[in-house]
């Protein structure tokens, strides 16, 4: 009887394409939700100071104290970590995998570090938040991922 209900069954298998943009969109938020309830969640208080000097000074004028300037480093490599251990160790971060999605094969540490430089928050790396959406837009493939040669996948079940 068990192997009449196996034939039954409709038979499934998984395909892998690269991820599509809203996908990848999607994933980042919800990681981005995380960290804002796990990470940024005791520096509330904290910020909240801050953005009222900054929004009563204007923004371009805006000075951090020392606690501000060491929260905001802390939470930037909480955010980093989050990223690229969760690829090195998993292939995968919990909002890829709400989307099912992951890195094709797991990458070794330093093409995980690779694959989410565009979090930090320096002069020059800030031209890839603009780049990274652009050319997955264009290619499903981010510039980091080339440069790491990693690939983001997207399992699609399809009936065989």
């Amino acid at each position: 009887m068990r192997d009449y209900d196996r034939l039954l069954r409709p038979r499934t298998a998984a395909i892998e394409m690269p991820a599509p943009f809203w996908r990848r969109a999607l994933a980042l938020v919800s990681d981005l939700l995380i960290l804002d309830l796990i990470v940024t969640a005791p520096f509330t208080s904290l910020f909240a100071g801050m953005i009222a000097r900054a929004e009563s000074a204007g923004w371009l004028r805006m000075t951090y104290t020392d606690a501000e300037l060491a929260a905001m480093v802390v939470v930037f490599l909480l955010a980093f970590a989050y990223f690229a251990l969760f690829e090195y160790t998993l292939g995968q971060t919990p909002g890829m995998t709400l989307m099912r999605m992951r890195v094709r094969t797991p990458p070794r540490l330093w093409q995980a570090m690779v694959r989410n430089a565009f979090l930090i928050p320096i002069g020059p790396v800030l031209v890839l938040w603009i780049a990274e959406p652009i050319a997955i837009a264009f290619t499903r493939a981010s510039l980091l991922e080339r440069l790491s040669g990693t690939r983001t996948v997207h399992a699609r079940q399809v009936i065989i």
